[in-house]
């Protein structure tokens, strides 16, 4: 099961040390990162992405970028500008929705996150129980969320958001009766490019979703031919799983 991963520590150089066992386990094929980052909220509330001359981070998948907006998020106004870094379409409260991750769970995350503290957080499937009892040898308290597709969720806001614009159009569409034509139609042609761009967001959120999907099970394959076992069959079953995710959302359109 994929999940959203963030363990806060005390001091910087524990959530390093956290991040090179978290790679350490992926290499051992125990879990699948499919991102990772180190962060520090400095004494003044701001939040800076650590970065390393070694070039430790684990590599993007399909352009992910849930992480970068959880960088955000953690830090609060002070924090957007190093999420803005590494989530270029995703940072939002809203888009983490659709992502499987919520007001909650954020909220206690950055209670957690206090000034001069650091994080490792990661966007994982675990196939084999192990990250509770490292993390704790290194002192971090860990918050996990499961990364749920939330589809028929997202179905209904879409929809409860088209009858919500569709109305207002309508309304506006009224006015024109009332008042200035030219006016009012002009509020018209600026609604319906709302609607519009509101539409083709969500194309390209629903076309990212499909290339992180894709990433996802290449990186998938590559991990099972190393595997044996239980972990073996895990993998494949996942692989299997967004496989029938990804023809679902083609067949959908």
């Amino acid at each position: 099961m994929e999940e959203i991963v963030v363990v806060v520590f005390e001091s910087e150089l524990k959530a390093i040390e956290a991040f090179k066992v978290l790679r350490r386990l992926d290499h051992q094929n125990l879990i699948t990162v499919y991102e990772a980052q180190v962060i520090s909220k400095g004494s003044g509330g701001a939040v800076r992405v650590v970065e390393s001359k070694d070039a430790w981070s684990f590599p993007l998948i399909g352009g992910t970028t849930i992480l970068g907006a959880l960088v955000g998020l953690f830090g609060g106004p002070l924090g957007v500008a190093a999420g803005a870094s590494l989530g270029g379409v995703i940072g939002s409260l809203g888009d983490l929705k659709e992502q499987g991750v919520v007001e909650e769970f954020v909220h206690d995350v950055q209670l957690a996150l206090a000034p001069d503290k650091s994080a490792l957080i990661a966007d994982l499937e675990e196939w084999v129980q192990c990250l509770d009892e490292k993390m704790a040898q290194l002192g971090g308290v860990m918050f996990r969320r499961i990364r749920d597709a939330v589809e028929e969720e997202e179905k209904k806001v879409a929809a409860l958001e088209h009858r919500a614009e569709s109305r207002q159009l309508k309304a506006e569409e009224a006015e024109v009766r009332a008042h200035d034509a030219a006016s009012i139609g002009a509020k018209i042609d600026h609604v319906r490019g709302d609607i519009e761009n509101a539409i083709e967001r969500r194309r390209i959120h629903m076309r990212l979703r499909q290339q992180q999907r894709e990433a996802k099970i290449k990186a998938l394959e590559a991990k099972a031919e190393q595997a044996q076992g239980e972990i073996r069959r895990r993998q494949h079953d996942r692989i299997a799983e967004l496989r029938r995710e990804y023809s679902a959302k083609i067949t959908a359109g």
